[in-house]
């Protein structure tokens, strides 16, 4: 697999995502429904999205987008 392959499937996924929610900016979706913002405890500090990786943004996407279809067939 070509290693430039995670760019569009990120893209595809994001591109869904905000076509369900047109009425929100770019990264206040990324916020809502990414590890962006994310708090860690017992301090409740934001985690520095610096260092997330690309596989597991991709698969938090692909979780809320399978979530939110099946919510959408009941």
């Amino acid at each position: 697999m070509n290693k430039h392959d995670r760019i569009d499937r990120i893209l595809i996924k994001i591109s869904k995502l905000w076509h369900m929610f047109p009425e929100q900016r770019f990264f206040q979706l990324l916020f809502n429904y990414t590890q962006l913002g994310t708090r860690t405890e017992p301090l409740g500090t934001i985690r520095d999205p610096f260092h997330y990786d690309d596989k597991d943004t991709e698969a938090q996407l692909e979780y809320v987008l399978t979530e939110l279809e099946k919510e959408a067939k009941e």
